[in-house]
């Protein structure tokens, strides 16, 4: 899982930050048994060849599949690493999520062939899912996958599933796994989902 902030160029944006969003996926995934790890950014991004060292201190891990938490101040080194990443290794599936990538669906589907699979708005139980499908090479089961954009292996044609719907109840997910994070002496903490209004420059409005 590669976080939306890859780039530790101020206090901020530090090594050390992940959002606790991506941290309840990674307990989601866990839970049901497909070990999970978040990737550290570390290295300075300042030139299109920093791209390439980053995606290849990425592949080092040996992953299976790598997902995207995409956010929009980030998302052009996001699509960058991933451009990157497939460059070295075509075969591994690339998953883009987060506020960014569930309003561009289709946009980046057809602009970044690089791109395999695009999860819409919550994707705390439709994550595992696909993973799970991908590993077993269930192609034909990732139609019964709401909130999910792909495409097709093989055919290279571009599918919108249904929209997944809100998870209401939030007590029935896992607990974060804040055991990814260092041992820090402050922790960020959201106490909700998403935003309650409406505001139509903002992506939040749609996830």
């Amino acid at each position: 899982m590669i976080p939306p902030i890859i780039n530790p160029v101020s206090s901020d944006q530090a090594i050390n930050f992940i959002p606790v969003g991506l941290l309840a996926l990674v307990a989601s995934l866990n839970q049901d048994k497909i070990r999970t790890e978040v990737y550290r950014p570390h290295i300075l991004i300042a030139s299109d060849e920093d791209f390439k060292r980053v995606a290849k201190d990425i592949l080092s891990a040996e992953p299976l599949v790598i997902g995207f938490s995409t956010w929009c101040d980030s998302f052009p080194h996001s699509w960058s690493i991933a451009e990157s990443v497939k460059d070295i290794n075509p075969k591994i599936p690339v998953i883009f999520g987060g506020p960014q990538a569930s309003i561009l669906i289709n946009e980046i589907l057809e602009k970044f062939p690089f791109v395999d699979y695009i999860l819409q708005g919550e994707a705390d139980h439709s994550l595992p899912l696909l993973v799970s499908r991908i590993f077993a090479r269930q192609y034909e089961e990732l139609k019964n996958i709401n909130g999910l954009t792909y495409r097709m292996p093989g055919s290279g044609e571009i599918i919108t599933n249904h929209q997944a719907d809100l998870i209401v109840d939030l007590d029935e997910l896992p607990v974060p796994a804040y055991e990814q994070i260092l041992q820090k002496s402050k922790l960020r903490i959201d106490g909700g989902r998403g935003c309650p209004y409406r505001c139509t420059y903002c992506s939040t409005n749609d996830f």
